[in-house]
């Protein structure tokens, strides 16, 4: 980011999911979405849209086979360029997550104001669930706030069968972590 190079670097990471994604398709796999991180700096600079149109047009994939996923402080850098950019990538169909939820300033004026479809739980949250009831409490209420927003939860770094319990018994719709497989 410091060099400029996220930039190249981020639409080269766009296409080759995109591309990725399209010869799963053409190999017969079920259609999925794919996430893909996205750096502040793509989402301040305003070339994210034509580098997600760019993408998705070359692969011949629809915008609903996309999900860009943001950190809260790629967000509140520029709260009003990152709605709009946002608002156009939603209105075109892709997803929009936000990724490492509760670490960065947590504020809850952007889960408001923006058009997002997810929200992911950071995995130091969901290290100590069921060993610790602050981590309980912050995953419950977390949980409880994004569906009555209407978003999916997606919860990072679940290793264990007793996390996996817990969660599923707060109705977290997915998850990701070691228990299911390495990266």
């Amino acid at each position: 980011e410091r060099d400029g190079l996220i930039e190249a670097i981020g639409a080269w990471v766009l296409r080759e999911a995109c591309r990725q994604n399209r010869a799963w398709r053409d190999e017969g796999l079920d259609p999925i979405r794919m996430s893909v991180n996205v750096s502040g700096l793509q989402l301040q600079r305003g070339r994210l849209l034509a580098a997600v149109y760019a993408a998705l047009s070359q692969a011949r994939l629809a915008p609903s086979s996309l999900c860009i996923e943001i950190t809260e402080s790629a967000v509140l850098a520029d709260i009003d360029e990152a709605k709009a950019t946002l608002e156009r990538l939603n209105q075109m169909g892709v997803a929009i997550s936000v990724d490492d939820f509760g670490t960065g300033y947590a504020s809850l004026t952007y889960l408001r104001r923006l058009p997002l479809s997810e929200l992911k739980i950071d995995r130091s949250f969901i290290c100590d669930l069921g060993r610790d009831c602050a981590d309980d409490a912050i995953v419950d209420a977390i949980i409880a706030m994004a569906h009555r927003l209407h978003l999916t939860v997606v919860a990072e770094g679940v290793d264990r069968e007793s996390q996996l319990t817990f969660l599923r018994s707060r109705q977290c719709e997915l998850m990701q972590g070691y228990y299911f497989s390495p990266p």
